[in-house]
C-alpha cells in the first residue's frame, strides 16, 4: 500500500524535516523583525516627532535610510 507514513521516519527524511522546520523559524524571525522596522519604528517615530521638535531630523533620517535594507 502506501509507504508514506514509513519513509517518514527514515533518518534522511527526518534530517530534511529537521532543516524545513529550521528555515521556517528563520524565516518567520525575519518578518517579524521586519515588520518591526517598517511599521512599528516608523509611527513610534511620528509619535517622537510630532511630541519632540528635535527629534523631526533623526525621524527623517530614518525614513530614507530604511526602506532600502527592509
Amino acid at each position: 500500500m502506501n509507504e508514506i507514513a514509513h519513509d517518514q521516519d527514515a533518518p534522511e527524511f527526518q534530517r530534511l524535516l529537521k532543516a524545513r522546520q529550521r528555515v521556517y523559524s528563520y524565516a518567520t524571525h525575519y518578518q517579524i523583525l521586519q515588520i518591526i522596522l517598517t511599521v512599528v519604528v516608523p509611527v513610534a517615530g511620528a509619535m517622537l516627532a510630532f511630541a519632540h521638535q528635535a527629534a523631526r531630523r533623526y525621524v527623517a533620517l530614518y525614513g530614507l535610510i530604511a526602506p532600502p535594507w527592509t
